[in-house]
Protein backbone atom coordinates (compact mmCIF):
# COMPACT_ATOMS: atom_id res chain seq x y z
CA UNK A 1 0.00 0.00 0.00
CA UNK A 2 1.39 3.56 -1.01
CA UNK A 3 1.40 5.83 1.57
CA UNK A 4 -0.05 9.22 0.32
CA UNK A 5 1.64 12.62 1.22
CA UNK A 6 0.11 15.75 1.02
CA UNK A 7 2.38 18.67 -0.33
CA UNK A 8 0.92 20.96 1.89
CA UNK A 9 1.84 19.57 5.01
CA UNK A 10 5.59 18.86 3.97
CA UNK A 11 5.79 22.43 3.30
CA UNK A 12 4.37 23.21 6.60
CA UNK A 13 7.03 20.61 7.68
CA UNK A 14 9.64 22.20 6.12
CA UNK A 15 8.59 25.74 7.27
CA UNK A 16 8.77 25.12 10.82
CA UNK A 17 12.24 23.14 10.12
CA UNK A 18 13.50 26.65 8.59
CA UNK A 19 11.72 28.84 11.09
CA UNK A 20 15.03 30.18 13.79
CA UNK A 21 17.44 28.84 10.84
CA UNK A 22 20.54 31.48 10.44
CA UNK A 23 19.81 33.45 13.50
CA UNK A 24 22.10 35.44 14.79
CA UNK A 25 20.87 34.87 19.34
CA UNK A 26 22.17 37.85 21.30
CA UNK A 27 22.82 38.04 25.42
CA UNK A 28 20.12 38.72 27.16
CA UNK A 29 20.19 41.59 30.04
CA UNK A 30 23.04 43.96 30.77
CA UNK A 31 26.16 43.28 29.53
CA UNK A 32 29.42 44.44 30.34
CA UNK A 33 29.17 47.17 27.96
CA UNK A 34 25.84 48.02 29.06
CA UNK A 35 27.20 49.11 32.26
CA UNK A 36 27.84 52.60 33.77
CA UNK A 37 31.29 53.90 34.15
CA UNK A 38 31.95 53.41 37.98
CA UNK A 39 30.60 49.79 38.07
CA UNK A 40 32.33 48.83 34.95
CA UNK A 41 35.91 49.78 36.25
CA UNK A 42 34.91 48.34 39.57
CA UNK A 43 34.40 45.00 37.89
CA UNK A 44 37.34 45.29 35.79
CA UNK A 45 39.51 45.85 38.66
CA UNK A 46 38.40 42.76 40.46
CA UNK A 47 38.58 39.75 37.48
CA UNK A 48 36.95 37.67 39.82
CA UNK A 49 33.91 39.50 40.13
CA UNK A 50 33.83 40.49 36.69
CA UNK A 51 33.92 36.59 35.55
CA UNK A 52 31.24 35.84 38.18
CA UNK A 53 28.65 38.75 36.96
CA UNK A 54 29.25 37.41 33.46
CA UNK A 55 28.06 33.60 34.52
CA UNK A 56 24.81 35.26 36.38
CA UNK A 57 21.48 35.22 34.81
CA UNK A 58 20.19 38.36 34.14
CA UNK A 59 17.70 38.56 36.76
CA UNK A 60 20.54 38.99 39.19
CA UNK A 61 22.04 41.11 36.86
CA UNK A 62 19.51 43.36 36.85
CA UNK A 63 18.61 43.31 40.63
CA UNK A 64 22.46 43.80 41.78
CA UNK A 65 22.01 47.12 38.99
CA UNK A 66 18.91 48.15 40.71
CA UNK A 67 20.31 48.33 44.19
CA UNK A 68 23.34 50.30 42.57
CA UNK A 69 21.33 52.69 40.86
CA UNK A 70 18.57 53.49 43.74
CA UNK A 71 21.51 56.15 45.02
CA UNK A 72 21.48 58.46 41.97
CA UNK A 73 20.69 61.30 45.09
CA UNK A 74 24.04 59.97 47.15
CA UNK A 75 26.77 59.32 45.21
CA UNK A 76 28.33 58.12 48.05
CA UNK A 77 26.15 55.39 48.70
CA UNK A 78 26.98 54.57 45.22
CA UNK A 79 30.35 53.70 45.90
CA UNK A 80 29.63 51.44 49.02
CA UNK A 81 26.96 49.50 47.37
CA UNK A 82 29.43 49.09 44.28
CA UNK A 83 32.08 47.94 46.68
CA UNK A 84 29.56 45.73 48.29
CA UNK A 85 28.08 44.10 45.37
CA UNK A 86 32.13 43.57 44.16
CA UNK A 87 32.71 41.63 47.27
CA UNK A 88 29.12 39.44 46.96
CA UNK A 89 30.57 38.42 43.75
CA UNK A 90 34.12 37.84 44.68
CA UNK A 91 32.38 35.26 47.73
CA UNK A 92 30.27 33.78 44.91
CA UNK A 93 26.88 35.34 46.30
CA UNK A 94 24.44 36.01 43.52
CA UNK A 95 22.13 38.40 45.38
CA UNK A 96 22.74 40.65 48.29
CA UNK A 97 20.95 39.58 51.67
CA UNK A 98 17.80 41.19 53.02
CA UNK A 99 18.33 44.11 55.42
Amino acid sequence: MAVHRDPDLDARRGRRRRRGYGRELAPEGPQRGDLADDTAAALEANPAAGAYFDTLAQFYRKACLRWIDATTRRPDLRAVRIADVVDLLVAGVKQRPRS
